[in-house]
């Protein structure tokens, strides 16, 4: 059986560059709150859109305040990963760079993919290696519907591989969904800090 509460993986707005040129006080005390809440796994860079300096900085910002205890991931820079000694790289491919990313992170750097809705694509990642899978999930709905819930279930169900809901764009969890997910990737809304945090790390 699944666990019962998912844990999340934390990802950074996508405006982030211009968040930590103008906003770098409010993100910082909005990161600590989603940390103290012990239910943040892991905390992803999305690098859309930013240099190697750019990335290079808010990297080391991030590990600085995760301080060992919660994984900092980049986003497909897998040369980075390792010249910055992140804990891990998420792909947003699929299975296309997994084999390349094993090549050349240590045994102790995570490797996740994302996989849309294709469980083929889910399983060549495995294959290949990766540590998680992400899969789309249904934030649309409520009640997710079919291919989303088939999928979920059919995963947790055969495969012993981590299972990860991706939606970071949209704080709404599926109860349907969470009872097959071993994480959550949650992002953008979260980081509001007139709403609360606990009405986005619960299904709904």
């Amino acid at each position: 059986m699944k666990i019962p509460e998912p844990k999340f993986n934390l990802c950074t707005p996508n405006n982030i560059k211009r968040v930590f040129k103008t906003n770098k006080k409010e993100f910082s005390k909005r990161l600590f709150e989603l940390l103290g809440t012990k239910q943040v796994s892991s905390v992803r860079l999305q690098t859309l859109g930013m240099n190697d300096n750019e990335l290079i900085e808010i990297s080391n910002y991030l590990k600085r305040i995760c301080k060992n205890e919660v994984p900092v991931l980049i986003e497909n820079c897998i040369g980075l990963c390792t010249q910055l000694k992140l804990d891990g790289v998420h792909l947003t491919s699929g299975e296309r760079s997994v084999k390349k990313a094993k090549s050349i992170l240590s045994k102790s750097q995570v490797i996740g993919a994302f996989c849309g809705l294709s469980k083929h694509s889910g399983l060549l990642a495995a294959e290949e290696g990766a540590d998680y899978i992400a899969f789309e999930a249904d934030y649309h709905n409520v009640k997710a519907s079919g291919k989303y819930l088939e999928l979920f279930q059919w995963w947790s169900e055969f495969i012993q591989i981590p299972v990860m809901g991706e939606c970071a764009n949209n704080c709404m969890i599926s109860r349907d969904l969470w009872n097959y997910s071993d994480f959550f990737s949650i992002g953008n809304k979260i980081w509001c800090l007139e709403t609360s945090i606990e009405s986005y790390l619960k299904p709904v």
